[in-house]
């Protein structure tokens, strides 16, 4: 009886009805439920209990609140983001006052000569004062990154600066491995301060991971080995020998004693303001004579000079600001004179003050309307009335 009941039915066709008197369940329509099932729920339930349990206890163990100054706030939000906020904050530097005592993070720092600034910290550090003559002078470089497309910067960069001729005779040695053909240069470059040198040996254990990148800080290569290197490019990547890093050559001992004594550096950049970078290392000791100080400074200076960009922006300089610290108990750092030091600077408050001359310059004078105005605004009431040549010249203007 139900198999004719099934069997009948399946020829029908189901259609909606439009009869406002029909209930909505009738035959040709499914009413949908959006509800959850009841388990589903009370899953939901709890893993949002759970969720503000977890919240609860983190605001209650948080760490309390550091109250900032409204003006440090600004500060902060006026470098938090956009290109150039650096250069703004510059901008809004006062001119230094005539007065001897003043806040100096308000006012632009006076730069000095690289003597002055050496006998500044010889007198600080002398041995009735901090008593460190032999202390580290080091250089904070800040760099203007732009070039002239807009949304493209110089990216970071890092290096040996091995060109300085006056040794630092820094607290710590470098490792350095040397890839050489002969066992004559294996023993030079061991004498020169390597603490591995072999051939194609060391290649092959580059290759299989037995000599590891964190074994050694930099390696050195004979220029008779460069075609035997090639396989090792995507493994030693920036470690690689290159022009640029000056990490190949003939002279292995001097490769090697150059890289042992080296100093390192890396530029970081700004992670809010992309047009601002800057890096900091030694260059010089407090006991070395002038000449010494400023031959390291100048090859310092011009191995940095080598990372900027080929097409820099307009006006802008590589090299925004270079200041000099001494490594001690004291944090005091003083503007230097780059310009004095590099050909291709000038003094860029000699050019501020020289734009400000143009400006007042090109400045158009005053328009017979405007003067007629302020007439108007400053008489009084025994004011002086206009004469009628000025009076027909405001009419044509």
């Amino acid at each position: 009886m139900f198999r004719a009941l099934i069997s009948s039915t399946q020829g029908l066709t189901l259609r909606p009805t439009t009869s406002p008197l029909s209930p909505s369940w009738i035959l040709g329509q499914v009413q949908v439920r959006e509800r959850m099932r009841k388990g589903t729920r009370i899953k939901r339930q709890l893993e949002n209990r759970k969720r503000a349990r977890l919240r609860a206890e983190a605001a209650k163990n948080a760490p309390p609140k550091k109250w900032v100054p409204s003006y440090v706030q600004m500060r902060l939000d006026s470098s938090t983001m956009k290109v150039g906020g650096h250069m703004e904050k510059d901008s809004m530097l006062k001119m230094l006052p005539e007065d001897d005592v003043f806040f100096a993070e308000q006012f632009v720092p006076l730069p000095y000569e690289l003597d002055d600034i050496v006998s500044i910290f010889r007198q600080t550090h002398a041995p009735d004062m901090l008593d460190q003559p032999d202390a580290l002078l080091e250089l904070f470089i800040e760099f203007d990154l732009r070039t002239v497309k807009r949304t493209k910067f110089v990216s970071p960069f890092e290096g040996i600066l091995h060109e300085m001729q006056h040794e630092l005779n820094l607290p710590t040695k470098r490792v350095v491995i040397a890839i050489v053909p002969d066992p004559e240069n294996q023993e030079k470059a061991l004498n020169a301060g390597a603490s591995l040198a072999g051939s194609t040996d060391l290649i092959r254990d580059l290759q299989k991971g037995k000599l590891k990148m964190d074994d050694f800080d930099e390696i050195v290569v004979h220029g008779s080995m460069l075609v035997q290197m090639a396989p090792l490019r995507g493994i030693l990547k920036k470690h690689f020998p290159s022009k640029q890093r000056g990490n190949y050559g003939t002279d292995i001992a001097t490769l090697v004693s150059r890289f042992v004594s080296g100093v390192s550096y890396e530029m970081k950049r700004d992670d809010f303001d992309p047009s601002y970078g800057w890096t900091q290392f030694p260059f010089a000791r407090l006991n070395m004579n002038e000449e010494q100080i400023r031959e390291n400074l100048q090859a310092s200076l011009n191995r940095l000079e080598s990372h900027k960009s080929a097409t820099p922006g307009a006006g802008v300089r590589f090299l925004r600001k270079v200041f000099v610290k001494c490594k001690s108990e004291s944090q005091e750092k003083l503007l230097l004179k780059h310009w004095t030091v590099l050909k291709d600077y000038t003094d860029p408050y000699l050019e501020l003050v020289s734009e400000e001359n143009k400006e007042e310059e090109i400045k158009p004078p005053a328009s017979y309307f405007k003067e007629v105005r302020y007439q108007k605004a400053t008489f009084t009431d025994d004011r002086v009335p206009l004469d009628d040549s000025v009076i027909s010249k405001v009419k044509m203007v």
